[in-house]
């Protein structure tokens, strides 16, 4: 996408490649080269080529979208060679100034709205209002209006475009204004009310619950300060601390677990019989044929 000017002139030459490959190259000064964008690249930029101009180079069309590809196809299957497309530079272009609208009335392209991708390509005598809601405003009071685009999104081999709000005669936007603002108001209140209606909501809810939990206790006796005992908290679990003082409460309190085991006769574990293992070693010692 970038173009050298006319009559721009090489500052030295080297060579690419070697042997049979060797090619001598021309080097440009930085400022002869220029960068190019096709017609309709220029439109959403608020510019259009000037009348007469020549484009600087002619590439082949790039499709972004299914549509535009199909083009290209049908026109490569007609011909037998794939469509170019002219690149303007910039100043080969011009501020599109679209002509004044008259007895109100704005006009429209193609698909029924109007580009407004800068602020001059606003009709003269018209207003842009770029606030959501606005078309319908528009259908209610009977005003000739433009939904307004300002650009484009792209996904999906699909070019959305970007609306925001409409273009409307000076005359008429004082008027779309104020029912605008007045929608406004009238949705916050909505909302207002709906959020206060959820809150008492919550709080008729909320003592529902306290009056059945007072019938009940009255009804049924529940044990504990009825008070301060609240039905919607969750139970406190003890502590680690409180769990082992109870612990250990627990076994002061419980005499049986104090008392020392005497083993019931036999040998406790970790105690030897000193005794017994004397008289082995005795006995081996006296009979060197024992085996302990």
């Amino acid at each position: 996408d970038e173009a050298l000017l006319p009559g721009a002139q090489p500052v030295r030459t080297f060579v690419s490649g070697r042997g049979a490959n060797a090619k001598e190259e021309n080097v440009y000064r930085r400022s002869d080269v220029v960068k190019c964008m096709s017609a309709e690249s220029w439109h959403k930029e608020g510019r259009r080529p000037k009348p007469g101009e020549q484009p600087l180079k002619r590439v082949p069309i790039r499709a972004v979208t299914l549509l535009r590809q199909r083009e290209v196809d049908e026109v490569e299957r007609e011909t037998g060679e794939r469509p170019l497309q002219g690149l303007y530079a910039r100043y080969q272009t011009e501020w599109i100034i679209p002509p004044p609208i008259v007895n109100g009335v704005i006009p429209k392209n193609e698909y029924g709205n109007i580009d407004c991708f800068v602020p001059s390509m606003v009709p003269k005598g018209a207003v842009h209002i770029p606030y959501g809601g606005t078309a319908r405003i528009c259908k209610k009071l009977g005003i000739d209006y433009a939904e307004a685009v300002v650009g484009f999104e792209f996904g999906s081999k699909m070019a959305v475009p970007v609306i925001q709000g409409v273009v409307v005669a000076e005359e008429n936007g004082g008027l779309v204004l104020d029912a605008w603002r007045a929608e406004q108001r009238a949705k916050r209140e909505k909302e207002r009310l709906q959020k206060e209606k959820q809150i008492l909501q919550t709080w008729r809810k909320f003592i529902m619950g306290l009056r059945i939990m007072q019938r009940v206790q009255a009804e049924y006796g529940m044990d504990g300060d009825a008070e301060t005992h609240n039905p919607f908290a969750r139970p406190a679990q003890p502590s680690r601390a409180a769990q082992s003082r109870s612990q250990e409460h627990d076994e002061e309190s419980d005499p049986d677990q104090n008392e020392v085991d005497q083993g019931g006769g036999f040998l406790l574990p970790g105690e030897d019989d000193d005794d017994d293992h004397n008289l082995i070693v005795e006995h081996h010692d006296k009979n060197q044929s024992f085996k302990a």
